[in-house]
């Protein structure tokens, strides 16, 4: 890719987080304070497995969907503008902008998720509990959910892509092209996880 691509690529990602990153802040505050709420409440459960629960939350159930989600809807109306634009040409820098951009999302999900998690968790040693938890995670898992959430964004934004270019091509309005974006893209989504879970890193009950 030649110089001038690699800065229309780093743009995108500025602009791409920008936009999604309120967000995705916000989700990962409610996700955060809303298990916490429920393990502190009515299961009763410690600070420090509320904090480790937030993790799982984040890095191996939702996470990646939840993140990969929440930036569809922020950015396929601009994918569709630079189809209207650039046509498929497009994708050579909004797909590399893509695979950059989620693992800063989900970094930021996380962190969002924890802070607002101890905000809801009983006191005693907070801090610590949270310090151990954090000591304890495998880089490895955190490096296959940030490939994950790179994957998964970058095969969305292609598949957005080419869903755009066809619905131009029977002149759909731009409304419901980005609405088919949004509606379909869920299936997508869930698909790739499928995918993932089965062929990629299977679940273990251990």
């Amino acid at each position: 890719m030649e110089q001038h691509g690699w800065r229309g690529v780093l743009r995108s990602v500025e602009r791409d987080g920008i936009r999604c990153g309120a967000p995705v802040l916000l989700a990962g505050f409610v996700a955060g304070a809303g298990l916490a709420e429920v393990a502190a409440g009515p299961l009763g459960l410690a600070s420090r497995t509320i904090c480790e629960l937030v993790i799982l939350l984040v890095l191996q159930v939702a996470g990646p969907v939840l993140v990969v989600l929440l930036a569809l809807v922020q950015l396929g109306p601009l994918w569709l503008e630079g189809v209207q634009e650039q046509g498929l040409r497009s994708w050579r820098v909004a797909v590399p902008a893509a695979a950059i951009v989620a693992p800063l999302l989900l970094t930021l999900f996380l962190v969002a998720a924890l802070v607002s998690g101890a905000m809801f968790t009983p006191r005693t040693d907070l801090m610590g509990e949270v310090a151990d938890v954090l000591s304890g995670l495998q880089l490895r898992d955190l490096a296959i959910t940030w490939i994950r959430s790179s994957v998964f964004f970058a095969v969305i934004c292609g598949w957005s892509l080419r869903q755009c270019e066809r619905g131009l091509l029977r002149q759909a309005p731009p409304g419901v092209i980005v609405s088919e974006l949004f509606s379909h893209g869920i299936v997508v989504i869930l698909l790739l996880k499928l995918v993932w879970l089965v062929a990629v890193d299977p679940f273990s009950l251990a």
